[in-house]
This record gives structure tokens, C-alpha cells and sequence, in this order.
């Protein structure tokens, strides 16, 4: 098979930081090269050098055999890149099919042609098994559905080469099984991809080959029926793994969080106790409530019946202010939207939950703010 995408001896710099040095790396035609490594290896730089987002500072870039001299986000699209981030692209105040023709809008005379639009994201949105209204505004979609619709975004392309970045990180075991069919439909066309992946035990399932990078180096490309979790697991570690799950158990303290018999949108009847010192999971499908009874815990959203009780005490009036005071904090499932304020910098968006005591006179204290 064909070289479609060709890395040659790329390397790239960031102040003090040797983000890639000297990789090479090949995408065949209808082949899943699958790219892992720790948070920093380098996997997304490298993908973002294909993108045109990034420029290497040595070595060549080669699509379909001929080198890239000049790149761009826009260029690399018209050479057949297709990317799909983990941190989703979409425009939440448009709809489905504005967000999958954005740039690529069909016309008809002057005007779109919406019917044919229409159609188009229809079609895509059957092909993921998306049981979804096109017109639908993204905004009003949850996270996992959202990545389906990245995805229908790139296949609607017809991309020949398409990075997926973390692709079934906000995907149910259903939503991934349906990916993992679109995926292997497109490799039978020819389409190469690489898969950027911190679950294992999926490479196999889908891919072809692994390369495995550590601190920007290679460390070494394998056929994945040839190499073994355990083994891949030491090369991403770069040291031997005795115990790949060893059981640390830490004993538990008093109870400090307990539901009881909360019910409200999106859940009913929970119970649950959380203990000093433990980790309590929240498990269950998209739209089970669990991200419902979190935003009812921290004052978010209000809840009809039931009590919470923090430290053996009922919480009375539950807001995000008193549950902040109380020491409860949330990550929310949508950082992009719920937990920053992107237009603001880290500094105001580190200190912005504690900003009454760095007020000093009605004025931000900005020497005690630089120090928290």
C-alpha cells in the first residue's frame, strides 16, 4: 500500500522544551496507525505539524509523495486532512448541518442550498446511528453526542487521511461500538487514519499498527499483533512494570458527604455516603443522571425531595456560593463552557472562586492575587 502521509526527521522546539526530536513516521492507505504515549510525548504536536497548525523547525512533510513546502490549517484540508481534537471545534449557538458544512457550505445560485444540506447531514448523522433533528442547535446536545457530530463533520469530507484525537473519551460503549464500524468502512475505502488513544485495550480491536512515543522521541513502531499490552505499557513507561494494578488500600475516615433520597431532574431516589480519603464512583450510560445529581450536590441545579448532609449537617440552602464555602468544588463535564472563562487569563481564572478575599478597598489586591 501506498504512502499517504510521510514524517521525515521532524523536529520541533517550543522555549526550552524539545517538543519532537528527529521523527519518522509513515500513514499507509486503509491502515489505523495508532500513536500512544504519557500526557507530553508529543503525539499532538506532531499531529498539529500534519494540520498545518504547527511548523516543524526541521525535517520534511510529504502527503500523497509530494513534500509540503507551506502549511496551513486551510492547505492541509485541501490536501484531504481531516482532524478531529479531543477538545471539540463545534459552534454551540448553530445548528448540526451549519456546524458540518461550516466552510464547505453548498450554493445555490447565491444562496445556500439548504435542502440539499439537510439531506447531506441527515444521511451522516444515520450512518452514526444519531436518531437527531439536523436543525438542532449544538449548544443543546450533550458532550458525547457532540464528538459523534465532529465525527460526521470529518466523514462528510471525505478526508483520505483523518487524525482522531482521543476519540471515545465522552463516548458510551454503544456510541464506540458504532465509531468502530464507521472506522473499519472507511479504511475498506482506502481512507488511512491515525488514532491517538490512551485505552489500550480498543487499539487492538481497530488497529493496525502502534507507534509509541516518550519525552518527543520515538521509541519504536510494531505491528499490534506482534507486541502485547504489557510490553507496550513498559515502552510508553520506559521502565519494567511489576505490578501493572497494584491494590493500595487506605482506610477510610468519617463520612463527610451523604445523600439520602435525593430525586430531581434527571434522578430519583439516590442515596450515597462518601468517606475522608476515598474515591466514590459515579457509573451509568449517557443520561443515567449522573451529572444531574453532581450539579444538584454542588447548588447548580435544585432538587424536590430528599436532603444532603455535609459532616453529619443538613445543607439548608444549597447554592454554588455556600457549597464553595463548605468546601465542595466541581469540575464540570464541560470545561470549555461550564468551568472557565476563556476570554480571561489563568491568573483571573485560578482566583476567580476566591475573589472576596482579595478584595482590598472595592479593588482587587493584584500582588495577592499573583501569589495565590
Amino acid at each position: 500500500m501506498k504512502n499517504l502521509v510521510e514524517f521525515k526527521h521532524i523536529t520541533k522546539r517550543f522555549p526550552g522544551v524539545l517538543a519532537l526530536n528527529d521523527i519518522n513516521l509513515e500513514l499507509k492507505a486503509g491502515e489505523v496507525h495508532v500513536l500512544i504515549g504519557e500526557n507530553g510525548a508529543g503525539k499532538s504536536t506532531l499531529m498539529k505539524i500534519l494540520s498545518g497548525a504547527y511548523r516543524q523547525d526541521e525535517g520534511e512533510l510529504l502527503i500523497d509523495g509530494e513534500a509540503v513546502k507551506r502549511n496551513s490549517p486551510i492547505i492541509s484540508s485541501s490536501l484531504g486532512i481531516g482532524m478531529i481534537y479531543q477538545e471539540l471545534n463545534l459552534i454551540p449557538e448553530l445548528s448540526i448541518v451549519k456546524n458540518i458544512f461550516l466552510g464547505s457550505e453548498r450554493k445555490k445560485g447565491i444562496f445556500d442550498d439548504r435542502e440539499y444540506m439537510y439531506q447531506e447531514a441527515e444521511k451522516y448523522l444515520q450512518m452514526l446511528h444519531l436518531d437527531i433533528d439536523p436543525d438542532t442547535l449544538v449548544k443543546d446536545l450533550g458532550v458525547g453526542t457532540q464528538q459523534m457530530v465532529e465525527i460526521a463533520k470529518a466523514v462528510s469530507k471525505r478526508s483520505k487521511v483523518l487524525v482522531l484525537d482521543e476519540p471515545t473519551s465522552s463516548l458510551t460503549d454503544s456510541e464506540i461500538r458504532e465509531l468502530f464500524s464507521i472506522i473499519r468502512m472507511l479504511k475498506e475505502q482506502g481512507v488511512g487514519m491515525f488514532y491517538i488513544s490512551h485505552r489500550l485495550e480498543e487499539l487492538y480491536e481497530i488497529g493496525d499498527r502502534v507507534t509509541i512515543m516518550r519525552d518527543g522521541a520515538k521509541v519504536g513502531t510494531y505491528r499490534l499483533d506482534e507486541i502485547r499490552m504489557n510490553e507496550m505499557i513498559e515502552k510508553i513507561a520506559g521502565r519494567k512494570i511489576e505490578n501493572l494494578y497494584p491494590r493500595n488500600r487506605i482506610p477510610h475516615g468519617e463520612c463527610v458527604l451523604e445523600v439520602k433520597n435525593c430525586s430531581g431532574a434527571g434522578f430519583e431516589n439516590v442515596s450515597l455516603k462518601v468517606h475522608a480519603g476515598e474515591i466514590a464512583g459515579l457509573s451509568g450510560l449517557v443520561g443515567a443522571g449522573r451529572t444531574e445529581l453532581a450539579r444538584a450536590i454542588f447548588g447548580i441545579d435544585g432538587y424536590h425531595s430528599g436532603e444532603i448532609l455535609l459532616e453529619g449537617k443538613k445543607v439548608k440552602k444549597n447554592s454554588p456560593k455556600e457549597a464553595a464555602r463548605a468546601g465542595i468544588g466541581l469540575l464540570p463535564e464541560d470545561r470549555k463552557v461550564q468551568g472557565l472563562a476563556l476570554k480571561k487569563n489563568i491568573r483571573e481564572n485560578m482566583v476567580v472562586s476566591v475573589l472576596n478575599s482579595l478584595f482590598k478597598n472595592g479593588i482587587v489586591d493584584t500582588k495577592k492575587e499573583r501569589t495565590v
